[in-house]
């Protein structure tokens, strides 16, 4: 199965968003695979009588509040829920681990907001949507999801991009709908169905699912093959379909 693991410095990068409080995380190597848990540290302080000094000591998942926002294109709100909604599918495989404990990591989003407001807001010519979180819950729980929510938002700016002037551009090679080949196969064409969204350690990756197309000239059917994923550097552009555009100019 497909799942998510999140890397060391992803795990690290936590205590920059939570060094308001008391506490702090860190990965931790086991012997059960080759990926790490998140081991939870609490800060306390000891008196003495000379001065006092902070202590760290493990814990077990903390709950803490947690404020979280981002904006989005105001064109493209759905897809990206889309997107969100592929991802919040995908398991995170990274757990939760303290003394002899291991504890799986999912999120529930409407228990673990307490608040939750939507803005509209312009930057020079685009129209943006704007979410911001008031977040409650154990910190796992707030990893997992503000981590779904920064995986699509790297996937969406794979697909999308704008000039300056607000005009979108499709930064994909073969967008949804286009009409393709197999660079093992070019005298064949194909549809693009759908995206695939792979992470895999740090890298974010796009491929296609893809169906050959049955049809002839003029034919008011289309039938299609099983349907299947490929890589971007599989494929090329329909010599067909370019051939069908340059004749219809």
């Amino acid at each position: 199965m497909n799942m998510r693991y999140l890397t060391d410095t992803e795990i690290i990068n936590w205590n920059d968003k939570i060094k308001s409080s008391n506490y702090m995380i860190r990965p931790s190597s086991h012997n059960r695979s080759g990926n790490v848990d998140i081991v939870f540290v609490q800060k306390t302080n000891t008196l003495n009588t000379i001065n006092s000094q902070s202590t760290f000591v493990e814990t077990t998942d903390p709950s803490i509040r947690f404020n979280y926002l981002f904006s989005i294109s105001s064109t493209r709100t759905k897809e990206f829920w889309e997107i969100f909604n592929r991802r919040k599918s995908v398991p995170i495989g990274t757990c939760t681990r303290y003394k002899e404990k291991i504890e799986e990591i999912s999120f529930d989003e409407v228990a673990m907001t307490e608040s939750k407001e939507v803005t509209n807001h312009k930057i020079k010519e685009l129209e943006y949507t704007r979410y911001s979180y008031e977040l409650k819950g154990k910190l796992s729980q707030i990893i997992a999801f503000t981590t779904t929510i920064e995986d699509t938002i790297k996937f969406f700016t794979k697909i999308y991009g704008y000039t300056e002037n607000g005009k979108e551009v499709i930064l994909t090679n073969f967008p949804i709908g286009q009409v393709c080949s197999k660079k093992s196969d070019k005298s064949t064409d194909y549809i693009v169905l759908d995206y695939d969204y792979i992470v895999i350690f740090n890298e974010f990756k796009i491929n296609y699912k893809i169906a050959k197309m049955e049809w002839s000239p003029n034919s008011p059917i289309v039938t299609y093959g099983e349907p299947e994923t490929v890589t971007e550097d599989e494929l090329c552009f329909s010599r067909n379909n370019r051939i069908d555009n340059i004749l219809e100019q």
